[in-house]
């Protein structure tokens, strides 16, 4: 029999893409449209939708199907407890709706284009009543959006998040809430059809998740990845300027030498020894010459022969009594699994599933070289999943920076752009309710560092509060304190810019710790008197968000 070789090739997995063809439903579609009789044929398909969604009703806003309702019919009522849903200001003085009324046409959608930016659409029969009907006529739309700081501190919507037990809070990309009524009656979002926002965020990035709060539930419910949208041009801009900075150098660097070891790994896990094992004299095996460079695994096992698996029910006796031209190896399913084949003019190619085993005589020595082995490949195994774990914790590390490097530059760009472009950066989100959307990325509450406080105003005058507001500058948080957390201390990140705002118990006035002030804390500090300053809630509304800040 000759020389073993490694046969690597295997054959490739087809991936079968089963595609429905519409285009027979959209033929028609185009003939209903431009055929005279459409009237007629149209009335007939509402006719038929209204009878349909007797039995398919939405309910509390969640969509199964599209048309029409027979209110005869109607047993039970569209809601939304969004309608009901009121959110209480801290100061007082909450973030007021506009008021957009348009027409639903027939043919036409209602497009809304917002000052701050923001574009909403609602395409033709989405919107209807309680009973399930699409409606005609005036909308009054109702909208706010909370896109900064204070808009979201404004708000007084909840901004947690609860993650497999664990409360988060949001970095926000964006928030709005949006209502629609017909003589002031709630309207609703008909099945399988969606609203499209269009957001002007003032965030960039793209680790936002899109999040609907459900009233009743209290809690936001996660719909999926966000879609946020720059110009191609602003990306190409802050790429250039990381690259020029060797920052992708550095990241392309650590990933090559992440990948280097995984390959490591891959390979070293190959070459595992397998514990030797002792023949079994009453089984059919073969005796192969083999190449253990490629097959380091079995070094133990000199004199090794391959003895036919339990496994295996294709083998016959008259095999061994076969003069063979050729025999090949390969590693099977399991570590102590061969594939055997076997290749002759008379029986072309037997395959049969073997074990590596060792003769009885040889068993001492082969355990011996077993051992040495096993301890050398342990520790060359335990180095580079080492490094591993070094290299990944350090190209994660190296992402976040380049990140924030990236959401850096591009909010600076998009402050530069605002005089001359607008709504460079939007966020869009296809609603099938009505209600309170945000854009978001949960995140844990900062624990770097935690002190001990009191609280004074400017006189030195002691200060009670119901709860405080810690503020992120640079990540859009706005993270509320409730007494039994800053009781026990303020938690925040010395290495971010933060600030405390807190509302005196009469609403008259909001209390400001600011970022410098934060700054000026020992990190080492236990406990730390946070001298506030008093700023008149109405002054407090009036002013920007960067208005707040330099406080």
């Amino acid at each position: 029999m000759g020389k073993i070789d490694l046969r690597d090739d295997q054959p490739s997995e087809e991936e079968i893409l089963k595609n429905k063809d519409f285009k027979a439903t959209l033929k028609q579609a185009e003939y209903l449209q431009n055929s005279p009789t459409k009237t007629y044929l149209i009335a007939a398909v509402v006719g038929v939708a209204a009878f349909f969604i007797t039995s398919m009703l939405l309910k509390s806003g969640s969509a199964k199907t599209d048309g029409t309702q027979n209110a005869a019919h109607q047993q039970d009522s569209v809601s939304n407890a969004s309608y009901q849903a009121k959110y209480e200001s801290p100061t007082g003085h909450g973030i007021d709706f506009q008021e957009l009324k348009g027409v639903v046409q027939v043919d036409d959608p209602m497009v809304f284009a917002l000052q701050s930016g923001t574009k909403i659409t609602i395409p033709i029969h989405t919107l209807i009543n309680d009973r399930g009907q699409l409606i005609q006529g005036e909308v009054t739309f109702r909208y706010r959006e909370f896109l900064d700081q204070k808009e979201v501190f404004q708000g007084g919507i909840p901004m947690t998040y609860a993650k497999e037990g664990e409360d988060l809070v949001f970095e926000s990309g964006g928030m709005f809430e949006l209502l629609a009524y017909q003589n002031g009656q709630p309207v609703y979002i008909a099945p399988q059809k969606r609203v499209q926002v269009d957001l002007a965020s003032k965030q960039v990035g793209d680790h936002f998740r899109e999040y609907y709060y459900s009233p009743q539930d209290s809690m936001w419910i996660d719909k999926g990845q966000d879609e946020q949208g720059f110009s191609p041009q602003e990306l190409a801009w802050v790429d250039s300027l990381l690259k020029e900075k060797g920052a992708f150098q550095e990241l392309t660097k650590i990933s090559k030498q992440s990948r280097s070891a995984q390959e490591s790994f891959q390979k070293i896990t190959k070459t595992k020894p397998i514990k030797p094992i002792p023949a079994n004299e009453s089984k059919p095996s073969f005796t192969i010459e083999v190449n253990y460079k490629h097959f380091p695994e079995l070094q133990a096992m000199e004199g090794v022969k391959f003895q036919v698996s339990d496994k295996e029910t294709n083998f016959k006796a008259a095999y061994s009594k076969e003069i063979w031209h050729s025999a090949m190896i390969s590693r099977g399913d399991e570590s102590h699994e061969f594939v055997t084949c076997f290749k002759n003019i008379k029986q072309g190619e037997k395959c049969f599933l073997t074990n590596p085993v060792i003769d009885k005589g040889q068993l001492k020595s082969a355990n011996e070289r077993y051992e040495a082995l096993m301890e050398a490949y342990l520790f060359k195994k335990d180095s580079i999943v080492k490094r591993m774990a070094d290299l990944k914790e350090k190209l994660a590390s190296r992402i976040r920076t380049l990140n924030e490097e990236r959401i850096v530059a591009l909010n600076s760009r998009n402050r530069d752009l605002s005089q001359v472009v607008e709504n460079t950066v939007t966020r869009t989100f296809q609603i099938a309710n009505f209600g309170i959307w945000n854009s978001d990325c949960p995140q844990k509450l900062p624990q770097e560092a935690i002190v001990k406080a009191d609280f004074v105003d400017e006189s030195g005058t002691p200060l009670m509060f119901h709860r405080m507001y810690l503020v992120l500058k640079d990540k859009n948080m706005v993270i509320t304190l409730y007494p039994e957390v800053f009781r026990k201390g303020i938690p925040y990140n010395p290495d971010q810019d933060c600030m405390l705002w807190a509302v005196t118990p009469d609403l008259k006035s909001v209390a400001v710790f600011n970022t410098s002030q934060f700054k000026a804390i020992n990190k080492s500090q236990k406990t730390h008197t946070f001298n506030m300053k008093l700023v008149s809630s109405k002054v407090f509304d009036k002013q920007t968000v960067e208005g707040i800040f330099n406080i």
